[in-house]
């Protein structure tokens, strides 16, 4: 185990060179850190970072194939200290302030920096103490699915980490390779199969009503009686009328009375 006097050993792990060279740059005026690698892809940091056990990685979270998030689900337990770093301050940046974690925008601030390895320092004598960070553990539930049944549910979308309250998320369809996540005002594309999206949610609350749509019950109004030759359907509270395939009426109709 390492000690508290031993240097801090860094990942930095980015698709771009000048993304890499300006975390390296600011990193080098740091005596207490080592950077041990740089990595320009999710699928070679993991690799790295497995065979060095570095302290914190510096990840990037928009990256071909495999993304920062992708990472350190990947890793689990075994991921260091993550700092992610992005170029986009919507979602993303609201999903790091509910876990704790660190990031970076993009193009990097060196006072801004200096604050992020701050709480690397802190986060990596914590370790070395012997103390887990359970904000890692959450974020790796929530990523993982594990989080299931909770009051929000956590997506990747377009780069961005985006937690979504249940009480938000309406209903979902398939789009080729994706789902199309309806929330509120809101749409979101993840890459996710519909059987994949279902075991993030709470069965009792979410029901497929058909091979390509799923909704929140809470928002359901009214369930529309087939008309001759067609198909049974169901109308939402915001006007959304969805067609309800027959292998899945009688599952629907068992959650709408339960």
């Amino acid at each position: 185990m390492n000690s508290s006097t031993d240097p801090i050993r860094a990942v930095i792990v980015d698709d771009e060179a000048h993304g890499r060279a300006a975390v390296r740059r600011l990193l080098r005026k740091r005596s207490e850190f080592e950077i041990v690698a740089e990595c320009s892809g999710g699928g070679e940091a993991v690799d790295v970072i497995r065979a060095l056990n570095p302290d914190v990685a510096f990840l990037d979270i928009q990256m071909p194939k495999k993304d920062g998030f992708d990472v350190l689900l990947e890793l689990g337990a075994e991921a260091p200290v993550p700092v992610m770093v992005t170029a986009h301050d919507s979602h993303a940046l609201r999903a790091f302030e509910h876990h704790a974690l660190d990031y970076l925008l993009k193009p990097v601030d060196p006072e801004r920096f200096e604050v992020a390895l701050q709480r690397v320092v802190d986060r990596v004598r914590e370790r070395r103490g012997g103390q887990e960070s359970e904000t890692l553990h959450s974020l790796l539930d929530d990523l993982s699915g594990k989080g299931r049944g909770a009051d929000r549910i956590v997506i990747k979308s377009a780069g961005s980490l985006v937690f979504i309250h249940t009480h938000e998320f309406r209903w979902a369809e398939a789009a080729g390779n994706y789902i199309k996540v309806h929330a509120d005002a809101q749409e979101y594309l993840v890459r996710l199969t519909m059987e994949a999206m279902l075991e993030h949610l709470d069965p009792r609350q979410f029901v497929r009503i058909h091979r390509s749509f799923l909704v929140n019950v809470s928002f359901v109004r009214e369930l529309r009686a087939a008309k001759s030759g067609g198909s049974a359907k169901l109308l939402l509270n915001d006007g959304t009328e969805l067609t309800i395939g027959r292998s899945y009426r009688a599952e629907l109709e068992r959650r709408l009375v339960s």
